[in-house]
């Protein structure tokens, strides 16, 4: 960037004859003005003393345009006004104020008259013309940063005053605020229990007071969750697109990334998209975003943005009731009361732009498949070898383990890896115990299996893992087993998993303004699977529908336990409109309970595209929404790192494979997608017929 002594010795001037033409301080010649001006024209950016030099001009012909704008407010006023001063009249925070209070002034018969207090120029305009104005009855103030000139007005005034937002040091008002704090600590609780702990915070200084109070909330919510703070994840001072952009790359270029980053300020999202745009970064797969504030444009980007609300309506109501009482105050000469702050909730707007991190058994992030790609190098050295590998299935007679076996096998068989053995425990871990002695006489060089369960097959499972076969778990693990004790774990994203299934039950109770909701929850401490997955699901239910009320939770171990404890929660709360059930089998008994008991009337969403649970759906019966799981990626997935173990690669530990929302609009397709195979003749003709009827 130019300097002023570069622009002198590029004009031939001296460096105040430079200084005198951009501050017009003394008279320059016509042809010294010139080259002066044709140097600083041709300078490839232009200087930091020119750019200040506009930029001061700049400031105050905006601030004399409003200077005439308020007087004439204020000439052409009615009877009574109401003041509204702001250090920001168009930030989105104060123009909404305006908005809400120039309304609420027009229901009295009021004016609203806002007067800009960025400078002191309209500081000493506001003492001259409007502070001892008959006409006003109150004034109210939004001020991000205040100065003693204001404090000083604000103590003098006869009139009540009203503070929004921030507080004003040395002022004692009342004060109408949102709960800065508690937003911020709703919004990273929502990521931690998403599954993040890489959490950064983006803001601008921490010399205001309402930054200060959302870092306070971002560390009480990592505190509250054992997650250490970690002062590289908390950046404030930001202050423009340059500041953003350095703060992004190097928390993106980090060993240590964040997973998510709440970002404090409206002014600040608007840089970190243009960023995430720019660096071709997927949001939320590479990174979740939260935004204190809920702009206009947040639903329509794709993803929409999840968002902290401020209640500005409220706000404001509240302001005004505080005025009003004042007033009364004055009018009957009553002792003043004390002045009071008033903090009111936010709301979390949740939507696309933060995603649930799947989580293996012992807290490990979900690695991502895509990133495992096979080489033509990898498959020659498979094929000098003759590895052999066997499977142990919890049941295999459902279409989810036949094309899981099949992913598994397309592979293999291209990789010269033979499959040896194949068993099926038909749910019987004491069945698969004894069949897992057997696999372990054949030594297979790699065993991939789903455990029954996780505690009577445990000891046949530690038994092949003292010897030389690795093994690579779906699902679930052994008890007693450590990370190290084998080479991976696969499954759907349970978080994923989870999300889907309660976002599919709350749209379409919604949709049908109804508010009841009963849970029916996977009851095994050993299972960490469906744990997460019901965890998921109730997270989002209580986070992003706040109008539904979870009535009673039921758990079950074995799937045909529902059916009693379906008819038993219908009992107990007649009122419940929707229920969630952790997967299809145990769904099929609900449905039969709730039909049994005369109430198709109820909603149930769940996991998993079985024919049956599929059948009701497209039929228009009790099921509106399926999270389906994806068998025969998973089974791609599966043999992927079975043949990177085999040749001594590292893998993650942990691998989720992402499921598919469905609804009676994209049944077919994701069928398809799913079974690699047509819809069937029956579910097809039933879900043409519903359609028909709806026409």
């Amino acid at each position: 960037m130019a300097t002023i002594k570069d622009i002198a010795n590029a004009a031939g001037v001296s460096v105040a004859t430079v200084s005198h033409v951009v501050n017009n301080t003394r008279f320059v010649s016509p042809e010294l003005r010139k080259r002066v001006e044709e140097a600083i024209a041709n300078a490839e950016t232009p200087p930091n003393f020119v750019v200040k030099k506009k930029m001061q001009e700049k400031e105050r012909k905006k601030n004399k345009m409003l200077m005439e704008e308020q007087k004439a407010i204020v000439a052409d006023a009615g009877p009574e006004f109401y003041l509204y001063l702001t250090s920001s009249p168009f930030a989105h925070f104060d123009s909404s104020v305006e908005q809400e209070l120039r309304k609420l002034a027009g229901e009295q018969g009021c004016e609203l008259v806002r007067v800009s207090i960025e400078s002191e120029g309209m500081l000493e305009f506001l003492t001259c013309s409007l502070i001892n104005s008959s006409k006003m009855k109150g004034i109210f103030v939004t001020a991000s940063v205040a100065t003693e000139k204001l404090s000083e007005i604000l103590n003098s005034v006869s009139v009540p005053v009203v503070i929004i937002g921030n507080s004003i040091p040395g002022v004692a008002c009342d004060r109408v605020s949102t709960a800065n704090e508690e937003g911020a600590y709703k919004a990273t609780m929502h990521l931690i229990r998403s599954g993040h702990e890489n959490i950064a915070i983006l803001c601008g200084s921490e010399d205001r007071e309402f930054n200060r109070e959302r870092i306070e909330g971002y560390k009480r919510a990592l505190r509250d969750n054992q997650i250490p703070i970690q002062d590289q994840y908390i950046v404030d001072d930001l202050k423009g697109k340059v500041s953003v952009k350095i703060a992004l790359d190097k928390l993106l270029n980090d060993v240590h990334q964040p997973s998510a980053i709440f970002v404090a300020n409206l002014d600040t999202i608007y840089h970190v998209y243009n960023y995430i745009s720019e660096h071709e970064i997927e949001c939320p797969k590479d990174l979740s975003v939260v935004c204190f504030n809920d702009f206009s444009w947040a639903t329509l980007i794709n993803p929409p943005t999840t968002t902290v609300k401020q209640d500005v309506g409220q706000i404001c109501k509240e302001a005004f009731l505080c005025i009003q009482d004042r007033i009364k105050e004055i009018q009957t000469q009553s002792e003043k009361s004390e002045a009071k702050t008033i903090l009111l909730p936010n709301q979390l707007c949740i939507r696309r732009s933060t995603s649930g991190i799947g989580r293996g058994p012992f807290g490990e992030r979900a690695g991502d498949i895509s990133d495992l790609v096979l080489t033509e190098e990898e498959q020659e050295e498979c094929q000098r070898h003759t590895f052999t590998a066997a499977m142990s299935f919890h049941y295999s007679g459902k279409s989810h383990s036949l094309l899981l076996e099949e992913g598994i096998r397309n592979i293999f068989d291209k990789f010269n890896i033979q499959i040896i053995a194949v068993v099926d425990a038909h749910f019987d871990p004491e069945l698969q115990s004894k069949q897992l002695r057997s696999l372990k006489l054949l030594e297979p060089d790699i065993l991939i299996s789903i455990p029954t369960d996780t505690k009577i097959t445990s000891r046949a499972y530690h038994e092949i893992a003292s010897g030389k076969t690795k093994m690579i778990f779906m699902s679930n693990i052994p008890n007693g087993f450590k990370a190290n004790d084998y080479v991976s774990c696969i499954s759907v994203n349970e978080r994923s998993h989870g999300r889907n299934i309660g976002r599919g039950l709350g749209e379409n109770l919604r949709k049908m303004r109804l508010t009841n909701v009963g849970m029916m929850k996977h009851k095994s401490e050993d299972f960490y699977a469906t744990r997460q997955r019901d965890s998921a699901a109730e997270q989002i239910i209580v986070e992003e529908f706040p109008e539904l009320k979870i009535c009673d939770t039921k758990t079950f171990v074995k799937a045909e336990e529902t059916y009693e404890l379906t008819k038993q929660m219908l009992e107990e709360h007649p009122q419940i409109e929707g229920i969630y059930v952790s997967w299809d089998a145990p769904a099929k008994y609900v449905l039969n309970a709730l039909t049994d008991m005369g109430r198709e009337d109820v909603i149930v969403s769940t996991g998993d595209l079985e024919y049956n649970i599929a059948l009701n759906l497209a039929k228009g019966g009790m099921v509106k929404a399926i999270s389906a799981q994806m068998p025969y990626e998973q089974g791609e997935a599966v043999a992927t790192v079975a043949v990177k173990a085999l040749l001594d690669e590292v893998v993650p530990s942990y691998i989720g494979v992402e499921p598919v929302y469905v609804d009676r609009y994209n049944l077919q397709k994701v069928w398809q997608k799913s079974y690699k195979e047509p819809l069937p003749e029956e579910i097809k003709q039933a879900l043409n017929w519903t359609c028909l009827n709806e026409i």
